[in-house]
């Protein structure tokens, strides 16, 4: 059973004090095994029942008040506004309304420390206010790396966080940044407790016998076109000499080449309405991308089918408009459940981050020349 419903309830509120019926909404999906497990290993516990309720008024909540009862009565609960002169009536509310369990967050963190087999990190501390929080020390193809929940995601705190890392732990030291998304893949409840989801192993086929790729072709391939907006700069080798970045107006992206700066549209890339001009969705999950600072995912844009047809539309038009050959992006990583570009993306100009970097305290990172 995965805990999909668990952890977007988690993301939103955050764990505390949560009402057993919004509880119970959110773990209607996962099932009962489910909220066992939570149970059993000190995630979901009991708490003393709500004091107030939210009113439909603006920073308003109505103070909740028992009836005096008589032996063997039934008990009542009124909600009243807090108000004076008070705004809202008084209601009468359930026991059940009424109800609250507990949601730890520090027994969360155990639980994923333990079901995905990380050792806890020595002097860890929650960073960015909480944000970003230490889930231990994994080792990964024979090296080791601190990972990381980005309890909220935000692009900038995360890229903010990651130029931190760097910073201050160099590049001997890599970190990997986990979203609620990644873990509801990677976690799941078996024999009554958190666990993770099991990995399959990948078999390569055997290739079948033919001549060799050497003696299929050995001339060299023809250079490609670029976009015309491209005009007046040198020629682009590889893709990591582009960056990419984010911009206020819906249908354009900036660009950086050579401490260069050029501004592209939708059209430059190919990823517009013919009628209208308007950005395509290829080019609408490029900007995520530039948003993200290079973590994304395609789930918001529906289906799994439709994300591959996405990317596929998006290599073309990246190809076509800078005149590279290759893939501009990484293998898809099934092990962090993401893509990855090989080109820079950035949320914002270059310059505003360093600028949003030194008001944060941030030091950039220095080069290792």
């Amino acid at each position: 059973m995965r805990l999909r419903g668990f952890l977007q309830l988690l993301e939103a509120h955050g764990g505390g004090e949560v009402r057993v019926c919004d509880l119970a909404r959110a773990l209607a999906t996962d099932g009962p095994e489910v909220r066992s497990a939570l149970r059993a290993q000190g995630i979901v516990r009991d708490a003393a029942r709500a004091e107030s309720l939210p009113c439909d008024g603006l920073g308003c909540a109505r103070e909740v008040r028992e009836l005096p009862r008589e032996e063997g009565g039934a008990r009542r609960f009124f909600g009243v506004c807090t108000r004076d002169p008070s705004e809202c009536e008084t209601i009468e509310v359930g026991e059940w309304d009424l109800a609250q369990e507990l949601v730890s967050r520090e027994a969360f963190v155990a639980a994923v420390q333990h079901a995905l087999r990380l050792t806890p990190m020595l002097g860890a501390r929650h960073s960015l206010a909480g944000e970003i929080v230490p889930l231990g020390e994994e080792v990964a193809d024979g090296e080791a790396r601190d990972v990381f929940l980005a309890w909220r995601l935000d692009p900038r705190a995360v890229c903010a966080f990651a130029a931190e890392r760097a910073g201050s732990t160099g590049a001997s030291r890599p970190t990997r940044i986990l979203t609620f998304d990644a873990l509801s893949d990677l976690l799941t409840v078996r024999d009554g407790q958190i666990a993770e989801v099991p990995r399959l192993a990948v078999v390569p086929s055997r290739l079948p016998e033919g001549p060799s790729p050497a003696r299929i072709s050995s001339a060299p391939p023809a250079p490609l076109a670029r976009s015309p907006a491209l005009e007046g700069l040198r020629s682009i080798s590889r893709w990591g000499e582009i960056t990419l970045f984010d911009v206020d107006e819906d249908n354009l992206l900036g660009l950086t080449f050579d401490t260069r700066l050029r501004r592209l549209s939708c059209v430059d890339f190919g990823l517009a309405t013919v009628d209208r001009r308007r950005p395509l969705d290829a080019f609408v999950l490029l900007k995520t991308i530039c948003q993200g600072n290079g973590i994304f995912q395609t789930r918001a844009f529906g289906t799994s089918s439709n994300g591959k047809r996405l990317m596929s539309e998006l290599r073309k038009a990246l190809r076509a408009t800078f005149g590279l050959e290759g893939d501009p992006f990484e293998v898809y990583s099934r092990f962090n459940h993401n893509w990855k570009p090989k080109f820079r993306a950035l949320a914002a100009a270059p310059r505003e981050l360093e600028s949003a970097m030194k008001e944060l305290g941030v030091k950039r990172p220095q080069s290792s020349s």
